[in-house]
């Protein structure tokens, strides 16, 4: 079949140059009123698809139409702009990905600082593991082997001088005084250099 024997519908023509299905058939009946029956599908060769684009584009109401000469066109056409749509989602999903990752690692940062925050003055040994992503066991044994605590999980007179860890007293609701050993929020640091 050669170019002048291709035919198109009226619907087609009017979805590749993006106008409504009104507007074409406006057109046909004005330009080529002998091809139009009611009821029956009019069929357009490309000469008379070309003059209706051709008119199309002259009014200055309707947006400027890309060149397109026939369906086969149109089709490579929609191809480019799939194969650049489905680049631009894998762009986006990779870029999610990546702000996923990224959320997971500071989520639990974000959480620690909200709790060191929350803290007034001092926190446990066990939230200061917490707050820099240390096991519990490994920071006392840590503190241990290096005589900040005792085995009774208590400051020692080393770690108070070295504003490591500070000794608490409570008073319980039987009266009866309890010591815990605590980090100071303001002397972090040094606690993290006692433990790493």
């Amino acid at each position: 079949m050669n170019e002048l024997e291709r035919t198109m519908t009226v619907k087609e023509v009017a979805d590749a140059l993006g106008v409504s299905r009104q507007i074409i058939s406006e057109k046909v009946k004005e330009l080529f009123p002998q091809i139009v029956t009611n009821g029956v599908t009019t069929h357009l060769n490309h000469i008379q698809v070309t003059k209706i684009k051709t008119t199309l584009q002259v009014n200055p109401y309707l947006p400027q139409l890309e060149k397109v000469e026939d369906d086969l066109e149109m089709l490579l056409l929609q191809k480019k702009l799939d194969l650049w749509k489905d680049r631009k989602i894998e762009t986006l999903q990779n870029n999610l990905k990546i702000i996923t990752e990224e959320n997971q690692v500071l989520k639990p940062k974000a959480i620690s600082f909200d709790v060191l925050m929350k803290t007034e003055d001092d926190m446990s040994i066990t939230d200061a593991a917490k707050h820099f992503n240390m096991g519990q066991k490994k920071v006392f044994e840590a503190l241990r082997q290096k005589g900040y605590l005792t085995l009774s999980s208590l400051p020692t007179q080393k770690a108070i001088n070295a504003n490591v860890l500070h000794l608490k007293e409570t008073v319980c609701k039987d009266n009866k005084t309890r010591a815990q050993a605590v980090v100071k929020v303001n002397q972090l640091d040094n606690f993290y250099k006692a433990v790493k």
